[in-house]
């Protein structure tokens, strides 16, 4: 067509740039305000979902009824989706007064071609043929070209706002891991510091702590001490803002992040989740490469192991009411988590207060047969509880991100003052 139009005239083609040029712009100017709408309305986004699941979510509904907490946030929920909206309007309307203006380019476009068409005509350049041709392929030319991108490509420059976030995600240092095994080996902490990406404020700092192979330790303080967060520093969940994590020699520098892709490494949250599927699977989760299928034996005795009196014929019994099963108790689904974290075939396994729902009696029993479990594995218990730290080989004391005290219980009864004062304030509970 371009050719054909630069036969008849020379300046004809030229005219076609005010037509489709416009379009084009619009479509890469539409894509870029979906990308900076998605990046502004993700948080506000996260909220809305966060305030509605406080309200209808399974497990915070019936704590909200009876708090009656609804119509706090239900307003909560309103304001959220109130902001979402205000932002989406705000950009809608941008791109509705740039696509009104490059429309009005496209109009002018058209008159120049109309005109330069009966100008043509005047002078006998063309027949009446001839232009109603070229006007007519114009305007066929022009609708394919609106409908392919105005409409196809525009859809598409809708979804690039979600698009562009997921890739940003993807492309983020924390999955960027290598598949190393920390085997087993020593694991050595120095001068490690960290703080969250939007605090200043070093939640750790400066710790040195040397974990040997075998050994079980115990890493105690009160909350917000960095019990947790120094334990997923040790995973690789979190990368040091200042210092080294060494495993084995110094050629073993920790250069990945990402646990759940380290075969070696297993790992019992203190929110752990309860899969609404059945007892085998929500125990072999944590090892699904090495199969489900005849491992009934393994499965039950570590249920055994750590005090789950399950028959074979439970093991596919479903773990939810929704799916005709049958729910287990806090302090059941607690065991269950830390078997799933004993499954898992790793040299290093981390406990993050595994036995919250249970009674200190049954804690101390589970902690003696847990060392016994794992006698030839390293062991990293976070608690907050004392009586359990008997058991282990050293205790690490944590106190505001720092390292106050290391060494045995006795010892640190004679030699750090802040964890013999909480083993006593924890003793007089029980006396």
């Amino acid at each position: 067509m371009f050719v054909y139009l630069l036969r008849v005239s020379v300046f004809l083609p030229l005219t076609l740039i005010f037509v489709f040029i416009p379009v084009v712009l619009t479509q890469y100017m539409k894509m870029n305000e979906h990308i900076n709408l998605e990046e502004v309305t993700a948080p506000i986004r996260r909220k809305f979902e966060y305030y509605d699941e406080c309200i209808t979510g399974r497990e915070n509904y019936k704590e909200t009824r009876h708090l009656g907490a609804v119509p706090f946030f239900l307003n909560k929920h309103g304001i959220s989706l109130k902001q979402l909206h205000d932002k989406i309007t705000e950009t809608n309307k941008k791109i509705n007064n740039f696509e009104l203006k490059v429309s009005l380019i496209t109009i002018a476009g058209y008159v120049m071609i109309v005109g330069m068409l009966i100008y043509l005509l005047m002078k006998s350049n063309i027949s009446i043929g001839a232009f109603a041709a070229i006007f007519a392929s114009v305007r066929t030319m022009f609708s394919m070209m609106e409908e392919m991108i105005k409409y196809h490509i525009s859809n598409m420059a809708s979804g690039m706002g979600n698009i562009s976030n997921f890739i940003n995600f993807m492309e983020l240092d924390e999955v960027k891991d290598n598949d190393r095994k920390v085997g087993k080996c020593d694991i050595h902490l120095k001068n490690v510091s960290f703080s969250y990406p939007s605090s200043s404020n070093n939640v750790l700092q400066n710790i040195d702590l040397d974990i040997l192979h075998g050994e079980k330790i115990a890493i105690i303080g009160e909350n917000g001490s960095g019990k947790t967060t120094l334990a997923k520093i040790i995973l690789g969940i979190y990368e040091p803002s200042k210092g080294q994590i060494i495993y084995g020699n110094e050629n073993d520098f920790c250069d990945y992040v990402g646990y759940n892709k380290n075969s070696s490494i297993s790992y019992v949250s203190q929110n752990y989740k309860r899969y609404k599927m059945t007892l085998k699977e929500n125990i072999c989760l944590s090892n699904v490469c090495n199969g489900v299928e005849n491992k009934d034996g393994q499965i039950l005795k570590i249920c055994n192991e750590v005090d789950l009196d399950f028959k074979q014929s439970d093991l596919m019994q479903n773990l939810s009411t929704e799916f005709g099963g049958q729910d287990l108790s806090g302090g059941q689904w607690q065991r269950v988590a830390i078997a799933r974290g004993l499954y898992r075939n790793s040299d290093l396994i981390v406990l993050d207060e595994p036995t919250a729902a249970i009674d200190t009696v049954e804690e101390t029993y589970i902690y003696t047969k847990f060392k016994q479990i794992i006698s030839d594995l390293t062991g990293v218990l976070i608690t907050h509880r004392l009586g359990a730290t008997k058991i282990v080989d050293k205790i690490v004391v944590l106190k505001e991100g720092s390292i106050i005290g290391i060494g045995s219980h006795n010892e640190l009864m004679k030699t750090c003052k802040y964890y013999s004062d909480l083993y006593e304030k924890q003793k007089r509970w029980y006396m």
